[in-house]
């Protein structure tokens, strides 16, 4: 026997299941099950509509009032029904599809009346009732410290008595607020999290089959979550070194500074793949929600949905009809474009000239396969801008630009709300098209979209110390960094922000930090170097930016740098060295002259130091910043000649 209270909306009861639509639980025999807001919307509707053909314009309208959502919802919070009904792919026990008009529930539904609810018998159950009462009504000693229990008399009647007993102890817990009727197990505590890295899937099958998979579905939750603005999410770029390797979860959290942590497997055979994912609170390492999937491949996206929309209903979101379109929102349905894509991602992330070039294949095969794809032409995009910006040799500067130009308005025509396009774009735009104002509105565009884009910021930060708007480089970095703390090249940027900023201490610090993942990140050495001769520690300084050149194609890509700190050290003749190496490479070496002005004004020989700024014909642009915040030409900045020169040459005071 049960006692159930309830005014309002009935229950409904069908299989082994019970709905309750004025309490919004859902259970199966007497067990809680988790559904998403949505989901038992769609439930409670086709139940009470039972029998009937519900239409999938009337469902959509009704469950999604006043905002477009497309189908694709729809079918995902039915796939998610069909999960937590335990159908199987084809069944139809309890909901039927009707090809193109919408859905019915065929299940026999029980409507509990006014006096089932109140009193309904269940002969066959010998478990115990309880009934949740105030603490101090309890005796010591009881089996439940919070629970009175009414156990059945012999013959399966209860007493009477007993039962009315047991109403007036509700009513009286009910009266002074300390309890509740109590008929499924606790839910879970609240979980509230400001952030959440989602770790790389790991991949269970044979090498070199699918190991990208595991990936792509991180990549793939990642961007969805990322499209929620509650929550800071960490980038593929955060997670990437956990990928090969064992990890401690409570590690990871402080590492990563989140309080929730996404970790899954995946596994494909034949035509089919599961996939077993689990939320953790990073601040004591225990589960709060976790689930299995077993699909057939082509459904793995609604597994990605299911995954998105469950991750936010167990971290109490308040997601909007906006979100709700965004996690259920693909870039593809074709399985083959998504597994190239998958691939694509995994050599993106390594960013060597190599990787990139190999990402470009796996990056056009998906666009064959989807020619509509618009997240494979933003990565295009991305890959040509970096083999550009990086000056790598595959192609020429500007044919580089050029490809990446095209991928990305082909991204945006599609889909403008990628995030990585506009950033890829914004790059194409401050060094192929020298439109400065449009370059910066990509980036406010692209952070707009995604706050959650560590790139997108570290991008910026670099477009405004361009333009020597340094306290607001400094924000976006920063921005970058605690969105991606592990990443050696922001933190490297960080170092070089704080470094014009005369922090040298602090500077010192994320320049070390970006060396200890990366040790021969040719930037971090370089920006430690200079930080280093800054403080006077000359011989640490050598040996770095030593160090940085070694590691550089380019010879001569630092030898200003080594030469201030030979004057420095007051080593002379290690100084005119490299004078004579800039002098020779000055045809091919677009910033010679400026390099040369900056060796002379350390020399203290302002003459040939302004000569040479004057003569200086290359990218000015992306040396202004030097000339106006480098530490370097602080002696500089005393002589008058120096406003002259920025006022001539750009039109900028001092």
């Amino acid at each position: 026997m049960a006692v159930m209270l309830r005014r309002g909306a009935p229950l409904y009861e069908f299989g082994p299941f019970r709905l309750d639509t004025a309490e919004k639980l859902f259970f199966k025999n007497g067990e809680p099950l988790a559904l998403a807001p949505k989901a038992f919307e769609l439930l409670a509707i086709l139940v009470q509509q039972s029998g009937h053909l519900v239409d999938k314009n009337e469902l959509l309208k009704e469950i999604w009032p006043d905002s477009f959502v497309e189908e694709s919802s729809l079918t995902q919070n039915i796939y998610v029904l069909r999960k937590a009904l335990a159908e199987s792919n084809g069944e139809s026990r309890y909901i039927e599809t009707v090809p193109r008009r919408g859905y019915r529930f065929v299940a026999d539904v029980k409507k509990l009346s006014d006096r089932d609810v109140a009193c309904a018998i269940e002969p066959q159950t010998p478990a115990p009732l309880f009934i949740a009462a105030p603490p101090a009504l309890v005796k010591n000693g009881e089996s439940s410290p919070n629970h009175i229990s009414l156990r059945a008399m012999p013959g399966g009647r209860r007493s009477p008595a007993l039962v009315a007993l047991a109403l007036s102890l509700l009513l009286i817990s009910v009266a002074i607020g300390s309890s509740v009727l109590v008929f499924r197990k606790a839910p879970p505590q609240a979980f509230a999290a400001r952030s959440i890295a989602v770790l790389p899937f790991k991949f269970l099958g044979a090498e070199g089959t699918d190991e990208h998979l595991g990936l792509g579905m991180t990549d793939a939750m990642i961007t969805k979550l990322s499209s929620l603005k509650q929550i800071s999410v960490r980038p593929t770029s955060a997670i990437y070194k956990y990928a090969d390797h064992g990890y401690d979860l409570a590690a990871v959290g402080r590492e990563l500074n989140v309080d929730a942590i996404l970790e899954g497997t995946v596994q494909r055979a034949g035509d089919r793949v599961r996939v077993n994912v689990q939320l953790i609170n990073a601040s004591n390492g225990q589960a709060v929600w976790a689930e299995k999937f077993d699909e057939q491949y082509t459904s793995v996206f609604a597994v990605q949905d299911s995954i998105s929309e469950q991750v936010a209903y167990a971290l109490r979101l308040s997601v909007t009809s906006e979100g709700r379109s965004q996690l259920a929102k693909r870039y593809t349905e074709n399985p083959e474009a998504y597994q190239a894509y998958t691939r694509a991602l995994y050599f993106w992330n390594q960013r060597t000239e190599e990787s990139l070039n190999r990402s470009i294949r796996y990056f056009k095969e998906a666009i064959a396969k989807d020619p509509n794809y618009a997240l494979a032409y933003a990565g295009l995009a991305d890959c040509y801008s970096l083999i550009a910006y990086y000056g790598y040799l595959s192609l020429t500067t500007e044919e580089a630009y050029q490809q990446a130009s095209r991928a990305a308005m082909k991204a945006l025509e599609m889909d403008n709300a990628i995030a990585e396009a506009h950033t890829a774009l914004a790059l194409v735009k401050t060094y192929m098209d020298g439109d400065r104002p449009a370059a910066e509105r990509e980036h406010k565009q692209s952070i707009a979209l995604n706050p959650s884009y560590a790139t997108g910021h570290q991008r910026y930060a670099l477009f405004l110390l361009e333009e020597s708007r340094l306290d607001e480089a400094y924000e976006e970095i920063k921005r970058a960094q605690e969105l991606d703390p592990l990443l050696a090249v922001i933190n490297s940027n960080l170092g070089a922000i704080l470094y014009m900023k005369r922090d040298y201490d602090r500077a010192a610090e994320y320049c070390r930090k970006a060396l200890e993942v990366a040790p021969r990140l040719p930037a971090a050495n370089y920006f430690l170097g200079l930080i280093l001769t800054q403080k006077g520690m000359h011989r640490e300084a050598i040996a770095l930016l030593e160090k940085a050149r070694e590691a550089e194609a380019n010879k001569q890509t630092f030898s200003d740098a080594l030469a201030y700190a030979y004057v420095m050290a007051g080593r002379a003749s290690g100084a005119q060295q490299m004078i004579v190496e800039l002098k020779n490479s000055s045809q091919k070496n677009t910033t010679a002259d400026f390099s040369l002005g900056l060796v002379y004004a350390a020399l203290g020989d302002m003459d040939r130091a302004f000569a040479h700024f004057e003569r200086q014909n290359g990218d000015w642009r992306r040396l202004l910043f030097g000339l106006r915040l480098d530490p370097r030409l602080d002696r500089l900045r005393a002589d008058a000649r120096y406003a002259d020169l920025l006022k001539r040459r750009f039109g900028v005071a001092v």
